[in-house]
């Protein structure tokens, strides 16, 4: 095994380990805020909470992942939740003491992912498509193994306990970090704010890579707000909340993993957009034409499966970022669109309860889609006017930070 091939495979496995730590962390977390208090209120915080960091403080914080070593942030990041973790179980009763505690925690999110994210280049090199791919088949693997890893410790072993395997799960992922070859930003802009700007200006100054953005921030409303929607959908439908109820949530992510497989290797950044383009065109699309019509679960199960689509035209757009956005900024700049992601996800599923009050279920995830599938066509048309974008080089996003 390459050395390359080595440092793919342990950024993998650590995502892995502290993510499944973090996922179940966070039903291990609302089950004992909910046992101290009672309180319904306080138990939604506890998984709000996990959203606050990039509705603010977190990319600001993530401009670490461009001023140090990746390496050095991505371990101090997972010491920092195992203690916290550790503190939750040893020292604190309050239910109403946990919540700042898990918001330390969600602090430190955005920084482990931007210094991962602009670390997966450097350590895969050619094998960057590849290992975009193998990074979106293990979040989705994530996030199902640390929901069910979380349900299963809070029945046998109870939530305290299972946050402090949670704990182990942090402390396991930095041990395995530290096998990772130390890599860096180009260059180590020292002004924060400087970071941000150069990193938005990054993203928003060439055409392509403004508009590769726009669509998958915009697209993604239509993935979690059908989420937040099919358990209503699976009531008006009388499919209950058993396994019919299950299969359907699974039905978007399975979807992603067979486009995510499908999608081309290393290509030009115009290639690579006009790949976000369409598959927002087949998983917003389809998923709007399929729903409109409130369907029987047979057919929204296509649409849903479809919907997988869109769910991974952040694969080729992360290509996009990476080829023109200068890599001393790179974190910072996946940082600001994952940002972007929280905020547009967050008011579909507002958008969806709301309209889930006027109509079925089922039309109201067919609105829900429309935004996506309207700025993959307009994002197309605008793309077909613009030249092949150059790629950027290393000191890019430094040069503006430096005027900044």
């Amino acid at each position: 095994m390459t050395g390359t091939a080595r440092g793919v495979r342990v950024l993998l496995c650590a995502r892995a380990v502290s993510g499944i730590g973090d996922w179940a962390g966070r039903v291990a977390l609302a089950v004992l805020v909910y046992d101290r208090s009672r309180s319904p209120s306080l138990t939604a915080l506890a998984f709000a909470v996990g959203l606050v960091p990039w509705l603010g403080p977190g990319p600001y914080l993530a401009t670490l992942a461009d001023r140090l070593p990746h390496r050095t942030v991505m371990v101090a990041a997972d010491l920092l939740r195992a203690g916290v973790y550790v503190v939750m179980v040893t020292a604190v009763q309050d239910p109403v003491l946990l919540l700042p505690l898990a918001l330390v925690s969600a602090l430190v999110s955005p920084v482990h992912s931007a210094a991962g994210a602009a670390a997966l280049p450097l350590v895969s090199g050619e094998r960057y498509a590849r290992a975009l791919k193998a990074l979106y088949a293990t979040a989705q693997a994530t996030v199902l193994s640390g929901y069910v890893a979380g349900g299963l410790l809070v029945g046998t072993i109870g939530a305290r306990a299972a946050l402090a395997v949670d704990a182990l799960s942090f402390l396991g992922s930095a041990g395995l970090l530290l096998l990772l070859p130390l890599t860096r930003s180009a260059a180590s802009a020292r002004s924060s704010a400087g970071l941000l700007r150069a990193a938005a200006t990054g993203l928003w100054s060439a055409t392509t890579t403004r508009w590769v953005a726009v669509v998958a921030t915009v697209g993604s409303a239509a993935s979690i707000g059908s989420e937040s929607l099919l358990v209503i959908y699976a009531t008006q439908h009388h499919l209950g909340h058993g396994l019919a109820y299950g299969c359907l949530l699974a039905l978007t992510p399975a979807g992603g993993v067979v486009f995510a497989a499908a999608l081309p290797a290393q290509t030009s950044a115009r290639r690579l957009a006009a790949t976000v383009i369409v598959l927002e065109l087949v998983g917003s699309g389809v998923c709007a034409v399929v729903f409109l019509a409130d369907p029987a679960p047979w057919a929204a199960a296509a649409g849903l499966a479809a919907l997988g689509a869109s769910a991974v035209s952040t694969i080729p757009a992360a290509q996009v970022i990476t080829q023109t956005v200068g890599s001393d900024c790179r974190g910072t700049a996946f940082s600001l669109l994952q940002g972007a992601l929280s905020v547009v996800q967050l008011l579909a599923v507002e958008a969806g309860a709301l309209l889930a009050g006027v109509m079925p279920a089922g039309r109201a995830i067919a609105v829900l889609a429309l935004p996506g599938a309207t700025a993959a066509l307009i994002g197309g048309i605008a793309l077909a006017r613009v030249p092949e974008p150059a790629p950027q080089d290393d000191d890019a996003c430094f040069a503006v930070a430096s005027r900044s």
